[in-house]
């Protein structure tokens, strides 16, 4: 009686016995690839599992397709029988001692696939009449298991296949001058056999690409997304990212083309700083009553971004004056600053509220009010000398006198 023979007897047995009981164990068919050009061993491992469970015997036969074959498969071990003639393989084994069976590899059944078979999933597959199939304890009582199908997969053997998503990318915004990216996801398949992949990324004028070149091989399983950064400006941007996809067999290369877009940066003016703050007062210095007292309003920029400007124009009440009417502050500028005129007399003065400020800023608009005060006019000394003849004689006759009294007193001395 050959091994398939036995097996269907033993399964015959074990189903007549007492009724079944569910449980776990399993015999697995494992799986193997070949590649569909070159073809070759497909080796594939059938094992047992009791899943905890005390087995006793089992038994099964799968089938295999004999159009794959160069020859007939062969097995590593007599616990798995190859039958050409029906194109299957018998799974047996029995407990001789009684013990339970172990977990263990049964064999491994090694499938010759021919060159250039099809592209495919080639079953192998267990026979689902009950008679092929059983599981039983120590006592020869029929229980329950499962039998996993395996399979032989012919792949096409070549380069990774690469691709990126064609999906436009429109980078997020912020202030102007700020660094944004977005992501342009790789897709990657691997092959089989000793093949690569390059690809190379060119991005538009104002944007870049990394990684901007790669190259994978059928032993990579991922491939790394890209990246794209622009610098925000004054005005939005946009243009194509170009990825070229080169295969190590010299297949034809494949073009990308992803639309990437990058809006403009948010600008802010400067924020302005006078010196006196508002609602403080400038004070013009002094002179003579009827000349003009001078003093500075100073203001000074500080931040910014982008092209936008600050402003801002002052006006006053007469008789003050304030020169020039207005400053525009670009983002970078130093301090600029206005001329406050007051005409001095000869008393001080004080103009609560002379000068009023508009403008806008980078907090927005902005309104600034300022006093004006003036010191009295002092007028120079004057000196006015004698012109008469009379007034001549009479300081040269003082001029004498006192020149006499000197030389008496250093006589009486």
């Amino acid at each position: 009686m050959n091994i398939k023979n036995l097996a269907l007897a033993v399964g015959s047995v074990l189903l007549l016995s007492s009724a079944a009981v569910v449980n776990a164990q399993s015999i697995n068919i494992g799986s193997a690839s070949v590649p569909t050009a070159g073809g070759g061993a497909a080796a594939v491992p059938v094992s047992f599992d009791p899943e905890g469970v005390d087995v006793g015997a089992y038994n099964t036969v799968f089938a295999y397709d004999a159009t794959i074959l160069d020859a007939d498969p062969t097995s590593s071990t007599t616990r798995c029988v190859v039958d050409p003639g029906t194109s299957t393989i018998s799974v047996a084994r029995f407990s001789a001692d009684a013990l339970p069976l172990p977990a263990e590899e049964l064999c491994v059944v090694t499938f010759d696939v021919a060159a250039g078979t099809a592209v495919g999933v080639y079953a192998l597959a267990h026979d689902p009449d009950p008679a092929s199939t059983a599981f039983g304890d120590l006592s020869a009582a029929v229980i329950s298991g499962t039998v996993n199908d395996g399979e032989i997969n012919v792949v096409a053997e070549g380069p990774p296949t690469l691709t990126f998503d064609t999906t436009p990318v429109a980078l997020p915004g912020g202030p102007f001058g700020s660094s944004q990216s977005g992501t342009i996801p790789a897709n990657f398949t691997a092959s089989t056999g000793a093949h690569s992949v390059d690809y190379t990324c060119t991005a538009p004028a104002g944007f870049t690409v990394t990684p901007a070149t790669g190259s994978y091989d059928n032993d990579d399983t991922t491939a790394t997304d890209l990246t794209v950064t622009a610098t925000l400006t004054g005005a939005a941007q946009g243009g194509t990212v170009t990825c070229t996809v080169t295969p190590s067999d010299g297949s034809t290369p494949t073009t990308f083309d992803i639309d990437v877009s990058a809006p403009a940066g948010a600008e802010t003016a400067p924020v302005l700083d006078p010196d006196p703050a508002s609602g403080g007062t400038v004070t013009v210095g002094g002179g003579a009553p009827g000349s003009n007292g001078t003093g500075t309003l100073v203001v000074t920029p500080d931040g910014g971004a982008g092209t936008d400007v600050a402003e801002v124009s002052c006006t006053a009440d007469a008789p003050v004056s304030i020169s020039p009417a207005s400053l525009t502050f670009p983002v970078g500028s130093s301090a600029g600053s206005f001329t406050v005129t007051v005409p001095l007399t000869d008393a001080a003065q004080s103009f609560p509220g002379a000068i009023t400020c508009s403008g806008t800023d980078g907090n927005g608009t902005l309104e600034w009010v300022f006093d004006v005060s003036a010191p009295a006019g002092v007028a120079a000394p004057t000196f006015i000398p004698a012109t008469s003849l009379w007034s001549k004689f009479a300081l040269i006759g003082v001029f004498a006198a006192l020149g006499l009294l000197m030389v008496g007193l250093r006589r009486n001395h």
